[in-house]
């Protein structure tokens, strides 16, 4: 039901911002408001508290300066610089919830509050410790050699993007007071959701911060220039409407390279002029207490809210007005029941009429079958024949049969299933929902027979046109009179259930109209209640409105005009070098490993060697392919990691120059491998595979997901635009003829665009202009130079058409055998994305996961993690490495342990056990790969690769050669015994592998392990089931932040946004959690598979048990369509279409909306996740079964050749010729006797 709102009536955001910024107001006003305020609204006590401080700023004039940001920004660093000393401990981690406040002061005090109680600390006792304590809350400092003017306090505040909700809280608690707020952001980072999402709500609250863009130091001149940054970064604000006073692009730690921007940046933060402060002053404590009063009306009415049953009333009704006609309504509804049973009976008997005259009992062939009939029925009808009579009467009963079987096929089909459908409809019209009366429907049934035919004719009349035509309808007379004959039966039963209904919603309509009485009570208390909250805030208002002063801007420090970052004058970043000298030794250095060509050369030489004697073949045959797989092996080595992190960077120091392509903002992502060249391909050369049409068209159907369309070509996107933007012209057109008030138009059935940011039409534009200009590549591979390749990368026009890349470069790395692969970004919104990174996953001998040094553990590495641990806990050994990029920007080794060690702490908390973390500095490693780490990294992995997967080789391959070894040495002794002897140990050993040959270890085996198969499928599948649906309310509130909503005349279009994404990042966390699935899936068929062969191993003697030699073989690629999003939205919309903003983040409609938003999904993600299940089923059945039979056939066979062998005939010879082939493997080995 449409209600007025507070923002009907009070100034908008914009308007608010504007009038604060530009206006101040004397003490005595601003104390005379607030103290009006307090009396007039009946402030909580939290209110009161900010109440209180308000006033106390205004009467002691105090200046307060508060920096924010998230953590790792630089606001320690900066601060220390801005007051020229180690004044707080900086750190890249998070450290400790509270906040520090400084100001100058005669002597030094150190204050801090721990457990609400504060206490003094002596000067001599001080140390940053205290501040980096976790049950530290606040810390005051005042100090004489803090170069802060009179009267300005300045504060520090903890992370604001801290997965510690402390950390949130102690940095929201002081916006109240703030004066001047300042934002501090990350050179890499400006652009992050969680930045523009936390402006966003500081300007909620009628703040406009100034934005610190802090460590520019970073940039790179020749990716990009500093100017075009620049104008970047303010385009990204003004395009998502923040409104902000300056932005200041700084180095804390070099301010010499930024001297304009470091100059203005004191100016504005610390002003020296006490009347502009003074002004500022004023200005910040109307508008944080006109701010108070909007929130507190807003609680208030929130507060008057009904409960959910006045509520589901109201909601019936679309204004009030409609809402008072029922009340009235109600009041003359007291005789509406009277006159149901004859209504009923009349009823009922139309339906059968309706029924009749829309069936087509009479078609063309049913009319002939009548004329024939009506012909044999007449006294001259006769045929002609040496049998007559006879023949005449069977022709007639023919005829007569045939006209019954085909009315009553037409009675069935065409009439009375139709019938019985639309009279069970009036009866529960009229009745309810009646199983007595649905059973004498369905009872009910009239059929053709000899005498209704017999009774239908008129008796004399001439066969003609006409008799037939009357003769049907009297057919169909008489079935309708059947019909209500048997309606007749039961109708006592119908009007009874009917009496009995009608009476059950006489006592709900009376029910309903108390519900509606009780409705417009409520509703006329809370109207009172609203108008004398709008009375307040007109008030308010007024008052304000009454009091401003234009506020002078003269002397005001905006942000200086645009500048180049000037080079460094000198190399300060810290040396990793020494680092991984530390570790090395600490770790014994690199160990000695078996060389993987000597040991390939060795296995190659003992298959040659035993391959002419029939029952070594099998060794011969694996001890080769184990000798190829270890001298051909090639290692793929695949970068994982966020926006910014610099895989691209890392992977071009590994290359030994710049190849790929790096930028400060998101580049569009396509993967990259970096290969050796080959006689294909030559050194510095390149080969681009580009999308297919299929693929750009997903592309583009996914950022349009959020929208609910679907584009069936590139081409027809700018055709629904444009379509879009003329409805939006006539729907404006529109509004404004009809004079529709905001809240009206707020509730106004949105269009498909209405939530479109500016980027993603310009990214869908660009990708409808890429590909029209580049269609004839569409699917194509194209050769071409290194630079060329470059060129088409760096060029975002090009390279959103880009697939894949491979990569043809000599470097050291792909010298080794080491391909190298640069993954899209960890956070890309393409769901083909997802499944090349988890494809990669499973493909990659090594998984680096690169993290940033300043935001080492964000809240999307985390969510990717949880699922790389995951999937890594399927393997048959630890592929990860986390390697923390820019290490050189610590300040020194301890603080990079700190670091390094909080991500391990982290890694811990998800799941990844004794994670290998290592530092390096890709940009650094560029120019001088010792200085940066990389040469310590290269250390580092070369054990790894050494100990970890040429090592897995290496023993396989020695196990198969040590039991080749016993198997020859034991015939060699079997062979010295006397003939008896032997005959009788053949004879046994026949008989062994003679009864493990007849057993059928296929069928025995496979019925256990498909068993076990379907339980675990199902098993593993309920817990996605609640894995998913924790993490939809985990995640809810995140998604629906109000943050989000940031222009509240579209508030319908942005609610049916987020909530298309809300659907679509659920079933993405389906298919991420169904891709672990099938790893975990096909882990555990390979160790049933294992276990089951031990288990026959069981069935021969040890000296046998080369027969089971094998290797694992993974199982096909398993392919997912990821599954449509449904139209959900606009199901839930259904029910919500007048919901406003106010009411669902200040009526706690949000909640309600969560509960019934999953009641929607369940049903989808329940439907899909039993496709899934039985897909996944399906596919681990057909592999497992596959590979099973593989296994067991291998056995057969080798255990068949070695009976074979048993049986022949043995010579003398042989005792001397295993005894020579003995003493030939031990050479090759190594052994003596």
């Amino acid at each position: 039901m449409q209600r007025p709102t507070l923002e009907m009536y009070q100034w908008n955001n914009d308007a608010v911002r504007a009038f604060f910024s530009r206006h101040t107001f004397s003490p005595s006003a601003v104390s005379e408001g607030i103290e009006k305020l307090e009396g007039a609204s009946g402030p909580t006590a939290g209110e009161k508290r900010d109440l209180r401080r308000l006033k106390a700023k205004n009467s002691a004039s105090a200046y307060h300066v508060l920096v924010c940001g998230h953590f790792s920004a630089g606001k320690s660093t900066l601060i220390n610089r801005m007051l020229d000393g180690e004044w707080l401990p900086a750190h890249p981690v998070p450290t400790s919830a509270n906040v520090v406040s400084f100001s100058a002061g005669d002597a030094a005090s150190y204050k801090v509050t721990t457990g609400g109680q504060t206490s003094a600390v002596p000067a001599g006792a001080w140390t940053n410790a205290w501040m980096m304590a976790k049950e530290t809350e606040r810390v005051e400092v005042r100090h004489p050699e803090l170069p802060l003017p009179p009267g300005v306090t300045l504060f520090d505040t903890p992370g604001i993007d801290s997965t510690e909700a402390a950390h949130q809280r102690a940095a929201e608690s002081e916006w109240m007071i703030a004066d001047e707020l300042f934002y501090v952001t990350d050179y890499q980072q400006v652009e992050s959701e969680e930045n523009f999402l936390f402006l966003q709500r500081l300007n909620e609250q009628y703040v406009r911060p100034c934005l610190i863009v802090n460590q520019v130091d970073k940039h790179e001149e020749g990716e990009l220039s500093f100017q075009a940054y620049q104008d970047r970064i303010r385009e990204s604000l003004d395009r998502r409407q923040i409104e902000y006073e300056a932005v200041f692009f700084v180095s804390a730690l070099y301010p010499e390279r930024t001297a304009a921007s470091w100059e203005a940046l004191q100016k504005r933060m610390l002003p020296a002029a006490a009347g502009q402060r003074t002004e500022r002053i004023r200005q910040t404590c109307a508008a944080r207490a006109y701010y108070l009063t909007v929130s507190h009306l807003r609680q208030r009415l929130s507060a008057a809210e009904p409960g959910e049953d006045i509520k589901g009333v109201w909601e019936a009704f679309t204004t009030p007005g409609d809402l008072y006609e029922a009340v009235e309504a109600d009041q003359n509804a007291a005789g509406q029941f009277r006159h149901w049973e004859a209504q009923g009976e009349k009823a009922m008997r139309q339906t059968i009429l309706d029924a009749f005259a829309r069936a087509k009992l009479m078609p063309y062939h049913t009319r002939a079958a009548v004329r024939d009939y009506l012909e044999s029925r007449l006294v001259t009808f006769r045929v002609k024949s040496w049998l007559g009579t006879q023949k005449t009467t069977k022709v007639r009963r023919d005829r007569e049969a045939r006209l019954i079987k085909e009315l009553n096929e037409n009675i069935k089909n065409e009439l009375e299933n139709h019938l019985k459908r639309d009279m069970k409809q009036t009866a529960e019209r009229y009745a309810g929902r009646s199983l007595q009366v649905e059973a004498a429907i369905d009872a009910m049934e009239v059929r053709a027979d000899a005498a209704m035919l017999q009774d239908a004719e008129n008796k004399g009349a001439r066969l003609t046109e006409a008799y037939a035509r009357t003769y049907c309808r009297n057919l169909e007379e008489k079935m309708q009179t059947a019909y209500r004959r048997q309606l007749a039966e039961w109708m006592p039963l119908f009007l009874e259930a009917a009496r009995d209904q009608k009476q059950t919603e006489a006592r709900q309509q009376e029910a309903q109209a108390a519900a509606n009485r009780k409705a417009w009570r409520t509703y006329e208390d809370w109207r009172r209640e609203f108008y004398q909250a709008k009375d307040l805030l007109e008030a308010q208002q007024q008052w304000w409105s009454g009091h401003a002063v234009p506020l002078s801007q003269a002397g005001l420090e905006t942000e200086p005009a645009a500048q180049a970052v000037a080079p460094s004058a000198e190399n300060k970043t810290y040396s990793v070098k020494k680092w991984y000298e530390n570790y090395l030794a600490a770790s014994g250095g690199s160990r000695d490993s078996p060389d993987p060509e000597a040991t390939a050369e060795q296995w190659r030489k003992l298959a040659r060697l035993v391959k002419p004697y029939v029952p070594l073949e099998g060794f011969a045959e694996r001890l080769e392919a184990r000798a190829a797989r270890l001298r051909e092996q090639s290692f793929r080595v695949s970068f994982f990691g966020g926006f910014s992190a610099g895989k691209s960077t890392v992977a071009n120091a590994m290359a030994g120059e710049t190849v790929l392509p790096v930028s400060a903002n998101p580049t569009t992502a396509a993967i990259t491998h970096l290969k050796a060249p080959d006689g294909r391909h030559p050194d510095r050369s390149a080969v681009i595979y580009y999308k297919q049409q299929a693929h750009v068209l997903q592309d583009m159907n996914d950022l349009l997901a959020p929208f609910e369309v679907r584009l069936d070509h590139v081409t027809e996107w700018h055709d629904r635009y444009d379509a879009y933007e003329e409805q939006a012209r006539a729907r404006a057109e529109k509004a404004e003829k009809q004079k529709r008030t905001e809240l009206e138009q707020e509730q106004l059935e949105p269009l498909a665009f209405d939530a479109m940011r500016e980027e993603e039409k310009r990214r869908l534009d660009q990708y409808a202009s890429s590909y029209e200009q580049q269609q004839r590549s569409a699917g194509h591979s194209e050769a071409v130079s290194l630079e060329a390749f470059q060129q088409a990368a760096g060029t975002e026009a090009q390279a959103m058409m880009i697939e894949r890349a491979d990569v043809y470069l000599a470097s050291p790395w792909t010298g080794q055998g080491m391909e190298i692969v640069d993954t899209p970004g960890i956070h890309s919104v393409y769901q083909r994305h997802a499944d090349i990174s988890f494809q990669e996953m499973q493909r990659a001998d090594a998984i680096l996961f690169l993290s940033y040094y300043n935001h080492a553990f964000s809240r999307g590495d985390k969510a990717f993690l949880e699922q790389l641990a995951a999937v890594n806990q399927t393997f048959s050994y630890d592929k990860l490495i986390f390697l923390v990029n820019a290490a050189d920007l610590a300040s020194n080794r301890q603080e990079l342990e700190e670091v390094l060690s909080y991500v391990r702490e982290e890694l811990a908390a998800i799941g990844v056990r004794d994670p290998l973390v290592l530092p390096v500095s890709g940009k650094v490693s560029l120019q001088d790969k010792t200085a940066g780490g990389l040469e310590g990294f290269e250390a580092v992995f070369e054990e790894f690769l050494s100990t970890t997967l040429e090592t897995t080789v290496i023993k396989e391959g020695n196990r198969e050669a040590e039991e080749l070894r016993s198997y020859v040495e034991r015939t060699r002794a079997q062979a010295e015994r006397t003939n008896a002897e032997q005959a009788r140990e053949r004879q046994n050993e026949i008989m062994q592998l003679e009864q493990f040959l007849a057993q059928d270890k296929w069928t025995e085996s496979w019925k256990r392990i498909d068993k076990r198969l379907a339980e675990e499928t199902e098993e593993l599948f309920f817990y996605v089931r609640q894995r998913l649906f924790y993490y939809y309310r985990e995640e809810f509130m995140f998604w629906f932040s109000r943050a989000y909503f940031h222009d509240q005349s579209s508030f319908r279009s942005q609610l049916r946004r987020k909530t298309t994404e809300a659907v679509q990042q659920v079933l993405q966390r389906f298919m991420q959690e169904t891709r672990v699935t099938t790893a975990r899936v096909e882990r555990w068929v390979q160790q049933a598979m294992n276990e089951e062969e031990q288990y026959w191993r069981q069935q021969l003697p040890n000296h046998f048990r080369y027969v089971f030699s094998g290797e694992e073989e993974a199982f096909p690629a398993i392919e997912f369509s990821p599954p449509e999003v449904p139209l959900v939205a606009e199901a839930v919309e259904g029910e919500w279409k007048t919901l406003s903003h106010h009411d669902f983040f200040l009526r706690g409609e949000n909640k309600a909306y969560r509960e019934v938003l999953e009641q929607k999904l369940r049903p989808v993600v329940e439907e899909e996740l039993q496709i899934v299940k039985a897909n996944v089923y399906s596919w681990a059945e057909a592999a497992a079964a596959a590979r099973w039979k593989q296994r067991t056939d291998g056995w057969e066979a080798a255990a068949a050749r070695q009976t074979e062998w048993l049986k022949q005939e043995k010579t003398e010879d042989s005792e001397r010729e295993w005894a020579r082939l003995e003493a030939e493997l031990r050479r090759l080995v190594g052994q003596t006797e």
